[in-house]
């Protein structure tokens, strides 16, 4: 509240309809102080409040988590997809390599069948 000294000053200018004489303005006669049962019901809404807002960050907290959870599975999942794409990649290659050196194979004895031919005559 306010500090003691200057409680009588402000107790001085307060009439007894509970506006004071500042410039013509009335002014609202102050709150009077908290009962218990008031005093009670703000530490409730207080307590209330924290719990609340505990309850939010516990939300929060395990959504972040959750989030975190399906990336860390997305990434998981697209390293598998990269290796079964690179597997799959490799083996194509080597299956273009073996059909490359057969391909080589039949040229060479096709070459070798004509100059054979060719050495008949």
């Amino acid at each position: 509240g306010l500090p003691l000294s200057s409680a009588p000053a402000v107790l001085a200018t307060t009439t007894t309809t509970g506006t004071t004489r500042s410039g013509g303005k009335t002014m609202p006669p102050p709150p009077p102080p908290p009962s218990d049962q008031q005093r009670q019901e703000r530490v409730r809404e207080k307590q209330q409040e924290e719990e609340d807002e505990e309850e939010q960050a516990r939300r929060d907290y395990e959504q972040q988590r959750r989030d975190y959870e399906r990336r860390q599975r997305d990434y998981e999942q697209q390293q598998r997809d990269y290796e079964q794409q690179q597997q799959e990649y490799e083996q194509q290659q080597q299956e273009y390599e073996q059909r490359r050196q057969e391909y080589e194979q039949q040229q060479q004895y096709e070459q070798q069948q004509q100059y054979e031919q060719q050495q008949q005559y």
